[in-house]
């Protein structure tokens, strides 16, 4: 799974073709440590050439820009994007699952 920052983010989300679901996470954050599980667990299962998983590490280093951008507002989020188009978001820790298949269209 790709980590990506403010540089990055551009060309590996809003550049690719297919579907990318980022994971905004914070290494402070305990309920992003709950879900890193279930995240990397998806990203194994689903990733193919069209789909991607990657994670932006909100508030290091270069990693302030796009979430102000993206406007995210709480972590854990994870965004989806379809043809460099946001077509979905949750806030929280919910049901990951439901939101990657609700987008691959499952």
């Amino acid at each position: 799974m790709m980590n990506v920052n403010d540089s990055t983010f551009s060309d590996e989300v809003l550049g690719f073709q297919g579907t990318v679901f980022v994971d905004f996470w914070a290494q402070w954050c305990g309920p992003c440590r709950v879900m890193l599980p279930t995240y990397e667990k998806l990203a194994i299962a689903h990733s193919a050439e069209n789909v991607k998983f990657v994670k932006y590490e909100a508030g290091a280093d270069n990693c302030t820009e796009v979430v102000r951008e993206q406007r995210v507002s709480g972590i854990p989020t994870f965004l989806c994007f379809r043809g460099g188009e946001r077509v979905d978001v949750m806030v929280g820790a919910g049901d990951l699952e439901k939101f990657v298949l609700r987008n691959l269209g499952q």
